[in-house]
């Protein structure tokens, strides 16, 4: 009996405490903005335009200009020049970028030759770029193991 009970209480403290969140998340709801898809879109390009479309980037390390990055009007794709050690400028890659609007970063990816993978991203607001080189196993069967091949982090400024 005692059990029955029980039961019974608890059973109508859910009813009651779901009762009271069903509340409190009609009243927040209610509280928040109404947006619409067209205000959405400008606060984008409002976005799009304010960032800076060129960019040159100091290897915080060495601190040497290594890259210079060119962002299409977009911020679809971004142009990557790279500065070798000797001085001279490679050929650049363009990339393909994934957004992040609302915490302003900007990511792409590379695979190189003989296994090797970049993975970059840049934080528009404060001009940091990480750029993390990771390697396949040689031998290694699939699913195939990745090595950490390395880190370099760049201080970038528009120009």
């Amino acid at each position: 009996m005692e059990n029955k009970l029980t039961k019974s209480y608890l059973c109508k403290l859910c009813v009651i405490v779901f009762g009271v969140l069903l509340a409190v998340q009609n009243v927040v709801a209610a509280e928040l903005p109404k947006i619409s898809p067209a205000e959405v879109e400008e606060a984008q390009k409002a976005w799009v335009s304010s960032v800076p479309k060129e960019w040159v980037c100091l290897d915080v390390e060495i601190k040497q200009i290594k890259a210079k990055l060119v962002f299409d009007s977009g911020i679809e794709s971004v142009t990557f020049y790279f500065k070798g050690a000797l001085g001279e400028w490679y050929e650049p890659n363009n990339h393909e970028l994934l957004v992040d609007q609302p915490n302003s970063r900007v990511y792409w990816n590379e695979k190189g030759h003989l296994g090797y993978l970049r993975y970059t991203a840049m934080n528009l607001a404060s001009g940091r770029m990480e750029e993390h080189s990771l390697r396949t196993m040689i031998g290694s069967e699939p699913p195939t193991d990745l090595i950490k091949h390395g880190l370099i982090l760049y201080d970038c400024v528009p120009l």
